[in-house]
């Protein structure tokens, strides 16, 4: 057996299943960061953005009815960021995150939008929404947060109306 192999046994057998210490860490974690996230995180500008954007000249551009989108982990607004230039005035777009400082500086960034935003505090697995009420559910880089992930993406399913669409 290698010493890589060692090391990844050791480190799943001390890994936490705890869910409330898990929340806890990542909401005091971004709790911390949330000032300064988005410059210690460019990878997900450069990176992801074009990505996005793409996904969005499809899916959003040509469309002729409003949509409900909701990003589940928004932080401070990435997603939010790239789909404002395809969001329209009757569109809505609901911000999820674990941490309420995340979305504070979320809705100081966008509370000028031009379409309707939300925020909501609340768990990626657990989110108070009706069922079947978006048309759209994105999650970028947040997934590995998320304690339940199984959970988590029962409940985008939950979320999504018939033919909405998915972008993790």
């Amino acid at each position: 057996m290698s010493l890589f192999q060692n090391l990844g046994d050791e480190a799943r057998s001390t890994r936490t299943k705890n869910r409330e210490l898990i929340e806890a860490a990542n909401i005091a974690y971004h709790e911390a960061e949330a000032e300064l996230y988005n410059s210690s995180h460019p990878e997900i500008f450069w990176c992801e953005r074009s990505k996005l954007h793409a996904f969005c000249e499809c899916y959003l551009r040509e469309r002729t009815v409003p949509v409900t989108v909701v990003d589940i982990g928004a932080g401070t607004g990435f997603v939010a960021s790239v789909l404002e230039e395809f969001l329209k005035e009757n569109d809505s777009y609901i911000a999820t995150d674990i941490s309420p400082e995340m979305l504070e500086k979320f809705h100081a960034r966008f509370h000028r939008a031009s379409f309707s935003i939300k925020t909501i505090v609340a768990k990626a697995d657990n989110i108070p929404l009706d069922n079947a009420s978006c048309d759209m559910v994105i999650i970028s880089s947040a997934l590995h947060h998320f304690p339940d992930v199984d959970k988590s993406l029962h409940e985008v399913s939950r979320l999504l109306r018939p033919g909405g669409i998915f972008c993790l």
